[in-house]
């Protein structure tokens, strides 16, 4: 990754995207723009390491923000839903989300901004996991664990990951992450489709990483009357019974 540790990528669903070098060692600039509270939380990890991603993550989360809505960094007080999801309770704020995985962070946030809005993203650093099958059974759909046990590994594992960030990113956007409702159909593939569960529907987008060797997933929760349009639009994406 280039010396500035915030990369942009693609435009998609009217999300920028960024991703960000956790690792790259904190400048003073960039501990000016966390607030107390962020210094607060930092504190509460056990690990140095673990300390200084979660400032360099929110250090990055708050340059962008204050790029995107023109207020200085400081001055940006974020609340946190239920589950901790951080927002901007401030008028015409843009939705975001922000994601880790070990020493890579992922920021979108919406170009649009409008009221209600609703954004999710995950990212995962692909590796082994030895317990797919078991984290699959618990948190994925019969058919999707099914066809998970056919493939070999590594396909298995980086199969496993790209669906975890997409049911992810769904359940960031509705804003409860696996702690809430988790029976999401999202596929185990990269299919850019409209996935819908309970009362609810997102636009879901796969975002393949190779060069940092992680993937990740982008969703934005669809409100009641766009879900109908957006249905017929994109029947073609969305998988049949």
């Amino acid at each position: 990754m280039k010396p500035d540790r915030i990369l942009p990528l693609d435009t998609i669903e009217n999300c920028r995207l960024w991703l960000v070098d956790l690792d790259l060692p904190l400048s003073p600039g960039e501990l000016g723009f966390l607030s107390p509270d962020e210094h607060a939380r930092a504190r509460r990890f056990a690990f140095a390491r673990d300390r200084e991603r979660f400032l360099a993550g929110r250090a990055a989360l708050r340059r962008l923000l204050s790029q995107c809505t023109g207020r200085p960094s400081p001055s940006l007080a974020l609340a946190y839903g239920p589950f901790g999801k951080p927002w901007l309770p401030a008028p015409r704020a843009p939705a975001f989300n922000m994601s880790h995985s070990h020493g890579l962070g992922l920021v979108a946030i919406r170009t649009e901004c409008v009221t209600g809005e609703s954004i999710g993203v995950d990212i995962e650093v692909l590796r082994p996991m030895s317990d797919a099958a078991e984290l699959a059974g618990a948190n994925f759909e019969p058919d999707e664990s099914d066809e998970l046990r056919t493939l070999p590994e590594p396909a298995r594992s980086r199969a496993f990951l790209l669906g975890w960030t997409r049911k992810e990113a769904c359940l960031k956007a509705l804003g409860s992450g696996f702690s809430g409702p988790s029976r999401v159909a999202t596929g185990l593939d990269a299919q850019a489709r409209t996935v819908a569960w309970a009362a609810h529907r997102a636009a879901l987008h796969s975002v393949d990483l190779p060069q940092f060797g992680a993937v990740a997933a982008l969703a934005r929760l669809l409100p009641p009357a766009q879900a109908s349009t957006s249905h017929r639009r994109d029947a073609a994406l969305t998988p049949g019974p």
